[in-house]
């Protein structure tokens, strides 16, 4: 199964500019030929294949991954999700009404966030955000 992180809300993958790149369309046309596209989506791309090669790549000529390794952009930078995944299973997975309702309680119960935490599988920022979310704390 194939995954591609698109660009903002474009639909254009990454893979789709890199290729565009590579093949020898300047930014200016690839810009044209996508109205959806600025010039710093391009330029962003780009960056995030070289942040992606430079975490992975240990030599030039040799790319070490031992395992599938899943990878998010995540406010504009790249996310480990298999390494974050081995203490947070639930990291940067859609809520569930059924979470929402174990965390309401837990919340309500006066439960610490790390058990909040450890309860829902999720990280300690997800947590504090989904609270902001249904309204059980303000955003400070």
């Amino acid at each position: 199964m194939e995954h591609c992180i698109t660009i903002r809300d474009t639909g254009i993958t990454v893979t789709r500019i890199l290729e565009d790149i590579a093949v020898g369309y300047a930014f200016h046309q690839i810009v044209e030929h996508y109205s959806k596209l600025t010039i710093s989506d391009i330029m962003a791309s780009a960056k995030f294949a070289a942040d992606l090669i430079a975490q992975h790549v240990k030599t030039e000529d040799v790319i070490e991954i031992d395992a599938e390794i899943i990878l998010r952009a995540h406010n504009s930078r790249i996310v480990n999700l298999t390494e974050i995944r081995k203490e947070h299973p639930r990291a940067y997975q859609k809520w569930e009404s059924t979470e929402d309702n174990e965390l309401a309680v837990l919340f309500k119960d006066r439960h610490t966030y790390d058990d909040m935490v450890k309860a829902l599988k999720r990280q300690p920022g997800a947590i504090r955000s989904r609270l902001v979310h249904l309204g059980l704390v303000g955003r400070k």
